[in-house]
């Protein structure tokens, strides 16, 4: 089973341990039936989640993962930045 985990990597401490930790227990109740890739949301972040760049990552995605999950963290929260919001 192929997983994409989406979520903020290297930023946070917490956020980096949600993110070890849900890969670690997807590894130890499927073992080496899942590969897990992470994508991370920076890049997003970086081109103000601007909808064209959004729809070529997904693009490049969509029918090559079983599973999508995103998080930890609080990433779809508006937390003030107004021109960050996601599309």
């Amino acid at each position: 089973m192929k997983v994409l985990h989406i979520g903020v990597y290297d930023r946070n401490i917490g956020d980096n341990i949600a993110l070890a930790n849900l890969q670690y227990s997807l590894g130890k109740y499927f073992g080496e039936k899942v590969e897990v890739s992470g994508l991370n949301l920076e890049h997003f972040w970086n081109n103000n989640n601007d909808i064209r760049y959004t729809r070529s990552v997904y693009n490049s995605i969509v029918g090559k993962m079983d599973c999508i999950i995103i998080g930890g963290g609080g990433l779809l929260e508006y937390a003030g930045y107004k021109t960050k919001q996601s599309g």
